[in-house]
C-alpha cells in the first residue's frame, strides 16, 4: 500500500486539519476512513484509529442530534463488516479487538448494541496475544523507522516527535491488552514488566546478560532512548493499571467457587447472544466489586486480599536497579534513596509479620500498610519532586508504634496523630500528572484499619483541613435577638394578636415563600471557629512543640497547592479536591466509631466550612458533601461518653456546651441558605440528644436551648426552624418530651398566627404518638403529665372546625391531625373515657361546632368534619377505651366467619340431603357473532388507534373466505 511513515504523514494532516474543523472536513475524514479501512495492516491500525478520530467518531455516534450522526452510522456498519472478515488479515483480530474495547468510554459493542468485539476475542489465546505483544514491543524499539524514508524534518526535534507519538501509541495498544478481561495474569504481568523498564530505568550493555530479565535486553534495543515525556506516560498507564488490574482480580477472588460452576454453562450459551450493554457492566464490575469486598472484609473484621500484581511489580523493580548496569531515568536526592531504602526494608518486615499474623484484624492492617508502602516506592520513582522525603521516616516510626507492644515517649507525639499527618500529606499531593486514585485509596485502606484508634487531636486535625475558609469570604455578626425571653416576645405577640385582620396575609407568606422573611444575613463562620474562650477547644493537652509538629505538614500541603496553580481558580479547585478527600477520610471514621464521643466537637468547623462553602463564590459540590456528612454524622445514637481513649474530655459541657447550642441554634434558624439550616438543624437535635448528665437526665444548657428553640419557633417571625426538628426531638429523645411539653402547650395557646397554631396542633399529635408508644422509657410519667392538658385539644378542635387555623389546605391538615389526636387517646389513655378526660362541656361545644360547620364545609374538610363527629358520637363517651367493643375490622378475622358460615351450610345441606348448586358465572354474550367468539366476545384489535386499517384487513379476510 503505502511506504513507512506515509500513512502517519497523512493521517496526521486529517487528525490536525480535517477533524478539528467544520463538519463537512469532518464529513471528508470520514469518507478518507471508509477509503482505507478495507486496504489496513494490523501494524496500521493504530496509526489511522487515532485519539482524536475515535472521539469524533464516538461523539457523532452517540448522539442521534449531531449533524454527522448519520455518517458516524456508515462508518460502524463498515466496521462491523470489516471485522466479520479480519480473520483473513495476519494479526488484524486481535489489532481491531484491542482497539475498539474502549470506543468512547463505553465500547464498541455497547455504542452500536453489537457483539462485534465479543466476537473478536472469543478465539484469541494467550499465545496469539504474545505473538501480538511481541511485534509491539518491537515496533517501541524500532521507533525511528515509522519515520517516512525521503521525508526531511527541519529539525531533529521534529524527528524525536514522530518517534514518541509511535511509541505512544505502541503503549495504548499494550495497555488495551493488559485491559482485556479474558487475558490471563501473565500477559498482564508481561506488559507491567515492560512499562516499569520504559518509565524508571536507564539500561546499558552490562546490564544485559544471561539470568537477567529479558525486558532489559529490549529496552538495551531501544533506540533512541525514551523521552522524559514517554517515561511520563508509561509510569502513569504503570499506576493506572496496576490499580484495574487488581481491583479485577479482587472481584474475581470475592465470587464463590459454586457460583462459579453454575454460571459457567450459562455463560457458553449467552456468549453470542449477550447484549452490549451486559458486556459494558461487566467490565465496569471489577471496581465495584472489589470495592464492596474491601468494605465487607472491613466490616466484619477480615484481612483486606493482598494485590498480586502490584506486589510482583514492586519487586521486579527492586532486583532491577539492583542490577549492574542499571541506572534510575531520574536520580534521587540522598534524602530520597534513604527513604526508598527505609519502605523496602518496613516492607520487607511487614511481610514476614504478615505470615506470622494470628488475628484477622492485625492481617487486615498489615496489608493495608503493606499496600500504601509498595504504592508510595512506585510514587517516589515516578515522580520524585512530588513526593516528601521525610514520610518514609515516619512510616517507620508509624510502624513501630502500631506493631510493637512499647510504648511511646512522653514527649513524642501519639503514633496515630503521626499516621493521620502522613496520610493528610500525602493526600494534598498537588501538582501531580500522575493518576491519584491507587494513592487515595491505599491511604484510605490504612485509614480504615486503624480508624477505631484515632486520637481527638488527630480527629481535629482532619476537621482543621476541611474548615479551612476561603480567601475574600466575611464575616457576619450574629442576630443578638435568638435568645431574648422577654419584652421582644410579648410585644411581638401582643402585635399578633391585636392584628386579626393580617392574620390572612401573614399565613399567605409563611406559605407561600419564607426565606423571602429573612434579611438579617447569614450566619457567620467566625461565630464557629472555636475562637471563643468558652470554645470547644482542647489543644492545652498538647505542648506547643508537638502542636507546631502537627501542623507544619498540614500548612505545607495546603501552601504548595496554592502555589501550584496557575492561577487563583486552580490553587482552589486543588484545595477544594484536597478537601473532598479528607472528608472522605472523615466519613470512614464516622462510619467506622459512630458513637464516639469527638463527633459533637467537630459540628462547630464542619458548619463553618458548610457555611463558607454556601456563601457567594462558594463550592456547591463540597457544600453538598458536608450536609452528607453532617446529616450521617447526626443520625448516630448519641451517647455521652466524657473520656476519650487518651483520657481527655470531648464532650463540651457547661459554658462551651451553650455556646455550641447557641451557635447551632442560631445557623438552623437564621441562615439564608437551606442546606446550612437543614444540616444546623439536624447538629442541633444531636447536640441535645448527647447531652445528658452522669445521672441519665438532661443537662441545663440542653434544657435552656430547648425551651429557646421552641420560643424563636413559635414567636419569631423570622425565624426558619421547622416542625420537623422538634417531632424528631420527641421520637428519638424520650427524656425531652417532659420538658417541651409546658412550652408546647403555652405556645399552641397563644400562637403568634393561626398559621402556626397548625403547627402546635401537629406537634400535640406528635406528642401523643410518642407516649403511646410502649417501646419508650418514661411514657407513664409523661402522660400523666400532659392528662391535664387533654381539654386543650377540645378547645383546638373548636378553633380547627370554625377556620381559625388558615385557609382550606390548612384547615383540612389541622382537623386531620385532630382527628387523629382523638384516636391515639383510647391508646394513651385506655383506663379513662372521653367525657373524663374532655369534660361534658368541652364534647358538647366541640359537636356542636362541627354540626354547624357541616352544611358550609365542602370537599376534604367536610370529610374530615365528618370523621370528627363520627369519632365523638360512634361509642359511649361516658365508658371507659378500655371497655369499648371493637368491631372485626381486619380481613382474617371476616375469613374465619364467612368460612364458618359457609361450613354450616353444607353441614345443613348434607343432613337434609339436598344438593347445593354451584353458581354459574355469568358470561356476557356478544351480539352479532356464533360460536365461541359469541360467548367469550371478539378478540380486541391489537392495533387501536388505527382503526381504519384493522377494518381493511377485517374485510379482506372476509372475502378471502367467500
Amino acid at each position: 500500500m503505502a511506504g513507512p511513515g506515509q500513512l502517519e504523514a497523512l493521517w496526521r494532516v486529517v487528525a490536525h486539519d480535517l477533524l478539528a474543523s467544520s463538519h463537512e472536513r469532518k464529513s471528508l475524514a470520514f469518507q478518507l476512513f471508509t477509503i482505507l479501512l478495507p486496504n489496513l495492516q494490523a501494524d496500521q491500525v493504530p496509526v489511522v484509529f487515532s485519539r482524536t478520530f475515535l472521539r469524533c467518531f464516538s461523539n457523532n455516534l452517540i448522539s442521534s442530534k449531531t449533524y454527522l450522526h448519520s455518517s458516524a452510522q456508515r462508518i460502524a456498519q463498515r466496521l462491523i463488516v470489516f471485522a466479520s472478515k479480519a480473520r483473513t488479515v495476519p494479526g488484524m483480530q486481535i489489532a481491531l479487538a484491542v482497539t475498539l474495547q474502549g470506543v468512547g468510554g463505553l465500547g464498541f459493542d455497547r455504542l452500536t448494541k453489537t457483539n462485534t468485539v465479543t466476537k473478536l476475542l472469543q478465539n484469541l489465546d494467550a499465545s496469539s496475544l504474545e505473538v501480538y505483544i511481541q511485534q509491539l514491543q518491537d515496533q517501541f524499539a524500532k521507533g525511528h523507522k515509522h519515520v517516512a524514508k525521503g521525508h526531511n524534518h527541519d529539525n531533529t526535534a521534529e524527528g524525536d516527535q514522530d518517534v514518541d507519538k509511535a511509541r505512544q501509541r505502541v503503549v495504548e495498544q499494550l495497555c488495551s491488552i493488559a485491559a482485556i478481561k479474558s487475558a490471563p495474569a501473565s500477559i498482564k504481568t508481561q506488559v507491567l514488566k515492560f512499562l516499569a523498564v520504559h518509565a524508571f530505568f536507564a539500561v546499558s550493555s552490562s546490564a544485559v546478560g544471561k539470568g537477567k530479565p529479558k525486558e532489559l535486553k529490549l529496552a538495551l534495543q531501544t533506540q533512541p532512548p525514551p523521552s522524559p515525556q514517554l517515561r511520563r506516560m508509561c509510569s502513569a498507564r504503570l499506576l493506572a493499571l496496576i490499580d484495574s488490574a487488581t481491583k479485577a482480580a479482587a472481584a474475581q477472588a470475592s465470587v464463590p467457587a459454586d457460583s462459579k460452576l453454575k454460571s459457567k454453562s450459562r455463560k457458553r450459551k449467552a456468549a453470542e447472544l449477550a447484549e452490549p450493554a451486559e458486556v459494558a457492566d461487566q467490565a465496569e464490575a471489577p471496581a465495584a466489586a472489589a470495592e464492596a469486598a474491601a468494605e465487607a472484609a472491613a466490616a466484619t473484621g477480615q484481612a483486606r486480599p493482598e494485590s498480586p500484581f502490584l506486589a510482583e511489580v514492586v519487586s521486579f523493580v527492586s532486583k532491577v536497579q539492583r542490577s549492574a548496569g542499571v541506572a534510575l531515568a531520574v536520580e534521587l536526592s540522598e534524602d530520597l534513596d534513604e527513604a526508598l531504602s527505609k519502605l523496602r526494608e518496613r516492607e520487607a518486615l511487614a511481610a514476614t509479620k504478615l505470615a506470622t499474623a494470628t488475628s484477622g484484624v492485625q492481617g487486615q492492617q498489615l496489608r493495608a500498610m503493606l499496600g500504601l508502602m509498595r504504592w508510595l516506592q512506585l510514587y517516589i520513582l515516578a515522580d520524585p519532586a512530588a513526593t516528601q522525603p521525610d514520610v518514609a521516616v515516619d512510616l517507620e516510626g508509624v510502624f513501630k508504634g502500631a506493631f510493637s507492644k512499647g510504648k511511646s515517649a512522653a514527649d513524642e507525639p501519639h503514633w496515630m496523630d503521626v499516621l493521620v499527618d502522613i496520610l493528610l500529606s500525602l493526600l494534598g499531593r498537588a501538582g501531580d500528572a500522575l493518576p491519584f486514585a491507587p494513592l487515595r485509596e491505599a491511604c484510605e485502606a490504612l485509614f480504615r484499619a486503624f480508624a477505631d484508634q484515632v486520637t481527638p487531636q488527630g480527629f481535629r486535625d482532619m476537621v482543621r483541613v476541611v474548615q479551612q475558609a476561603a480567601a475574600g469570604q466575611d464575616d457576619e455578626e450574629e442576630d443578638d435577638d435568638m435568645f431574648e425571653e422577654g419584652a421582644e416576645a410579648d410585644v411581638a405577640a401582643a402585635e399578633d394578636a391585636s392584628a386579626d385582620s393580617s392574620d390572612a396575609s401573614d399565613d399567605d407568606e409563611e406559605e407561600g415563600d419564607e426565606d423571602a422573611e429573612m434579611d438579617d444575613g447569614a450566619a457567620v463562620a467566625a461565630a464557629l471557629d472555636g475562637s471563643d474562650d468558652s470554645g470547644t477547644s482542647d489543644e492545652e493537652d498538647f505542648n506547643d512543640d508537638q502542636m507546631f509538629q502537627m501542623d507544619d505538614k498540614i500548612a505545607a500541603a495546603l501552601k504548595v497547592m496554592a502555589r501550584g496553580g496557575a492561577n487563583a481558580r486552580e490553587s482552589q479547585e486543588a484545595i477544594s479536591s484536597f478537601k473532598f478527600r479528607v472528608i472522605g477520610l472523615l466519613e470512614i471514621y464516622v462510619k467506622k466509631v459512630p458513637n464516639s464521643p469527638v463527633l459533637p466537637t467537630a459540628l462547630p468547623a464542619l458548619l463553618a466550612a458548610l457555611t463558607a462553602a454556601c456563601q457567594q463564590g462558594g463550592d456547591a459540590a463540597l457544600a453538598n458533601r458536608l450536609k452528607a456528612m453532617i446529616t450521617a454524622m447526626t443520625k448516630a445514637k448519641a451517647e455521652a461518653a466524657n473520656a476519650s481513649p487518651t483520657g481527655a474530655a470531648t464532650v463540651p459541657e457547661g459554658e462551651a456546651m451553650t455556646a455550641l447550642l447557641r451557635r447551632t441554634l442560631y445557623l438552623a434558624s437564621r441562615h439564608k441558605d437551606k442546606k446550612v439550616t437543614a444540616a444546623a438543624a439536624t447538629a442541633f437535635a444531636y447536640l441535645l440528644r448527647s447531652s445528658t448528665t452522669a445521672e441519665g437526665s438532661l443537662s441545663p444548657e440542653a434544657i435552656a436551648a430547648l425551651k429557646s428553640a421552641l420560643d424563636d419557633f413559635f414567636d419569631k417571625k423570622k425565624s426558619k426552624l421547622r416542625r420537623k426538628l422538634f417531632e424528631e426531638l420527641m421520637s428519638r429523645a424520650p427524656l425531652l418530651k417532659g420538658i417541651m411539653l409546658p412550652a408546647l402547650v403555652h405556645h399552641t395557646k397563644t400562637a403568634r398566627s393561626a398559621y402556626v397554631k397548625a403547627d402546635g396542633i401537629a406537634l400535640l399529635l406528635a406528642f401523643l404518638r410518642s407516649c403511646a408508644n410502649k417501646g419508650q422509657q418514661s411514657v407513664t410519667f409523661v402522660a400523666d403529665a400532659f392528662r391535664c392538658h387533654v381539654p386543650l385539644i377540645a378547645e383546638l378542635a373548636v378553633a380547627s372546625v370554625s377556620g381559625d387555623v388558615g385557609q382550606s389546605a390548612r384547615q383540612f391538615e389541622a382537623l386531620k391531625d385532630i382527628c387523629a389526636c382523638f384516636e391515639q387517646l383510647p391508646k394513651v389513655y385506655p383506663q379513662d373515657s372521653l367525657q373524663g378526660l374532655m369534660g361534658k362541656q368541652n364534647l358538647q361545644l366541640v359537636l356542636q361546632s362541627a354540626t354547624q360547620a357541616h352544611d358550609s364545609a365542602k370537599g376534604k374538610v367536610d370529610a374530615q368534619v365528618k370523621r370528627l363527629q363520627r369519632l365523638l358520637t360512634e361509642k359511649d363517651s361516658r365508658v371507659a377505651f378500655a371497655q369499648h367493643v371493637k368491631p372485626i375490622s381486619n380481613k382474617k378475622a371476616k375469613k374465619e366467619e364467612a368460612a364458618a358460615k359457609k361450613a354450616m351450610r353444607k353441614e345443613a345441606a348434607a343432613t337434609s340431603g339436598a344438593v347445593i348448586k354451584k353458581k354459574k358465572k355469568k358470561v356476557k354474550k356478544v351480539k352479532g357473532l356464533k360460536g365461541k367468539a359469541a360467548v367469550g366476545g371478539a378478540p380486541k384489535p391489537k392495533i387501536k388507534k388505527n382503526k381504519d386499517k384493522y377494518n381493511k384487513k377485517k374485510l379482506a379476510s372476509s372475502k378471502a373466505v367467500k
